[in-house]
């Protein structure tokens, strides 16, 4: 993927979507899981992309190489992967937003090869689609406000 292709408002609009709502995948089964988990890290710390990834079926800590401090979190759930920071974005360095960006990427791409490449299509878990119809909830006022 290009760096052009990042600017297309639909590409951000889907990696905001699965960044904050996690992708859905058809990985269900736990044995499943402790594979998809074992193979993603090995993946991830064997391509030049500068990740220290470490973890297993409860999560895979991302690390930078120059720290030993994980930065973020891959969860691999039933049918739901969900990426966690451990800080406020702004208290990040350059390299760790890199570095956990990579891991999100590299990671959305993974699945696609786990299910077969151009066959499977990864889509956010929920959430807003560009130039899709808004949607919203509405509850009965209980008389409870927070000001």
């Amino acid at each position: 993927m290009s760096s052009s292709q990042l600017n297309d408002p639909k590409v951000k609009a889907y990696l905001i979507n699965a960044i904050l709502n996690g992708i859905k995948t058809e990985i269900i089964e736990d044995q499943e899981r402790e594979d998809f988990c074992s193979e993603l890290v090995n993946f991830l710390n064997n391509h030049p992309l500068e990740i220290n990834a470490v973890g297993d079926i409860d999560g895979i800590l991302i690390e930078t190489f120059n720290s030993s401090e994980p930065i973020g979190l891959i969860l691999v759930r039933k049918g739901l992967i969900e990426f966690r920071i451990f800080s406020e974005v702004d208290n990040l360095d350059g390299e760790e937003k890199l570095v956990f960006s990579r891991a999100i990427l590299t990671t959305i791409g993974f699945v696609s090869l786990w299910h077969g490449g151009d066959e499977f299509s990864i889509k956010p878990a929920s959430g807003l689609v560009h130039g899709g119809g808004e949607s919203g909830i509405t509850w009965d006022d209980d008389g409870f406000g927070i000001t």
